[in-house]
């Protein structure tokens, strides 16, 4: 947890962080898949791994059963959604909620 900031605030940083993270993994990971980097290190090595696995081309599938209603369910997924706000996060706070409740 950050100090003085607003929950809200801090996963927001938090995600801009592992984002960065994940954008300079993915470049890693390609130098490794192109064999452009030495897969040794001093403290780990890395082994590129090819597997092989089914996929169900449902493109393919006749109308007739992507139609059919008893191959579908409805399921629900909840997802924590970032919004950025005003310049300077000028935001008036929710009634009722504190400003930095934790």
């Amino acid at each position: 947890m950050i100090p003085n900031l607003y929950p809200a605030d801090e996963l927001a940083l938090i995600r801009a962080h592992k984002k960065r993270l994940e954008d300079r993994e993915n470049e890693i990971k390609r130098g490794y898949l192109t064999g452009q980097l030495n897969p040794v290190g001093y403290e780990a090595t890395v082994e590129v791994k090819v597997a092989l696995h089914r996929v169900l081309l449902k493109d393919r599938l006749p109308n007739s059963i992507k139609d059919d209603p008893q191959y579908w369910e409805d399921r629900e997924v909840r997802s924590v959604v970032l919004r950025k706000i005003g310049r300077r996060g000028v935001t008036t706070i929710p009634h009722g909620a504190r400003a930095n409740p934790m």
